[in-house]
């Protein structure tokens, strides 16, 4: 299942008439809190010459939390560098395209009006027929999350353009950032810490793992067992080792558990939530 996000300032806005289409759910939310959330937000990059600012410092706040975010058209012509806070030019310009042609070969007939120039050498995963870039994934460092440029019409309703084209692009690029799943596996044995402060501050810490195991525990009605949890995570379908549940738990701090789902749903889980009503049977134990 996809669960994405987006501005709620851009809910009327026609360049993401499609989304609702692309994923399972959509859910909006304003700057601050989509700068905190775990799916893959996506954005009308006109917001980075609207309020460049507070754009560039979500971005910042996403990537630096392994949080994946996709800009999609319309793009203004011009230099993303000071938005992007990237060590050389990423320049928008004009250049109109019918397909594009991923990395693999693989290809979409999915249309565009811009087209991407930057000596940056990585993430080039989508270029027109004619060579030019058209998808292309920055990255601040080797741990931080993607920012995907799109500039083919990915959310918007064109002519010609089947929704069927771009659902199968959205697909390949969220495989390509390999966010299918909410736990990222860490395969090192980490050396417990105390408990912090607040559940708020465990969970809003930007370690993905810590709200994953306040997930799972919330899941299982409250139970901290790391056998138990496992468990469920391969009911849920994700994949996290015991060693990084047991140093999770170490740090989480007690809460009842009416209050765990409530911190859950506050920084963004509200979805997963939802996906265990319909996974789990009611009444059904861990």
């Amino acid at each position: 299942m996809i669960h994405l996000a987006a501005l709620i300032t851009q809910k009327p806005l026609r360049d993401l008439s499609a989304l609702p289409k692309l994923g399972d759910e959509v859910a909006w939310f304003d700057a601050d809190t989509l700068a905190a959330v775990s799916e893959p937000a996506v954005i009308v990059a006109t917001w980075l010459g609207e309020d460049g600012a507070v754009a560039s410092e979500v971005l910042k706040k996403r990537a630096e939390a392994g949080r994946t975010t996709i800009l999609v058209p319309r793009f203004k012509a011009g230099d993303l560098r000071p938005i992007l806070k990237s060590p050389a030019a990423v320049k928008i310009r004009l250049g109109a395209f019918d397909m594009l042609r991923w990395q693999d070969e693989e290809e979409f007939g999915v249309s565009g009006q811009t087209v991407i120039d930057t000596p940056l050498h990585a993430g080039h995963w989508g270029h027109a027929a004619q060579g030019s870039l058209v998808v292309f994934a920055y990255r601040p460092h080797e741990a931080a999350g993607h920012i995907v440029l799109c500039t083919a019409s990915l959310t918007s309703r064109q002519a010609g353009v089947k929704v069927a084209e771009q659902r199968r692009l959205l697909h390949k690029l969220l495989a390509a950032v390999n966010v299918g799943q909410p736990i990222k596996p860490v395969a090192p044995a980490v050396v417990p810490l105390g408990p912090v402060a607040t559940l708020m501050d465990f969970l809003a810490d930007g370690d993905r793992d810590h709200a994953a195991t306040a997930f799972l525990v919330a899941v299982c009605d409250g139970r901290r067992d790391p056998q138990v949890l496992a468990g469920m995570a391969k009911r849920m379908g994700f994949d996290v080792c015991g060693e990084t549940l047991s140093a999770a738990l170490a740090r989480m701090p007690d809460a009842p558990l009416d209050e765990l789902l409530a911190g859950l749903r506050k920084c963004g889980w509200s979805a997963y939530l939802r996906r265990s009503r319909q996974l789990l049977p009611e009444g059904d134990d861990a």
